[in-house]
């Protein structure tokens, strides 16, 4: 036999060269501080769930966004009809004022067809009506 006699160590264990039992030893040295780091860290359950309730949140606002899209085209649209008819509406409305005081004028100028226009302080209102200008209606009591 050669100078060195391998024997099983007394306890039991297998046979395992050196190098072997260092190289274990640091492997399970590091498990061991990597597992009480991770003991002492905080849960992330939690955290994770809120963030997928966000995200699940999120997809359903991006899945409404094009109808919501739609809508807000819809109402820009009726807006701007809706304008639109009010600045025809404020046209008609000039354009029967003007109407009612040219009636009033003609209506003046058949009741006074002779009015003196050179004297315009009682008739003033027949001179204006003669010259093309077109009077205020006059105010009523309680309007």
């Amino acid at each position: 036999m050669g100078r060195f006699r391998w024997l099983p160590p007394p306890s039991g264990e297998p046979l395992v060269p050196r190098h072997h039992r260092r190289r274990q030893t640091f492997a399970e040295e590091s498990y061991l501080v990597l597992y009480r780091s991770l003991a002492h860290a905080p849960d992330l359950g939690a955290t994770l769930n809120s963030v997928a309730s966000g995200l699940d949140r999120a997809a359903l606002a991006e899945a409404e966004l094009p109808l919501l899209r739609r809508q807000l085209a819809d109402f820009e649209d009726e807006f701007a009809s809706l304008k639109s008819q009010e600045h025809t509406i404020k046209v008609l409305q000039q354009q029967l004022r003007e109407a009612e005081a040219a009636a009033r004028c003609r209506s003046i100028n058949q009741t006074f067809p002779n009015a003196n226009t050179r004297d315009p302080s009682p008739n003033k209102h027949l001179l204006f009506c003669r010259q093309g200008y077109i009077p205020r209606p006059l105010s009523t009591p309680g309007h």
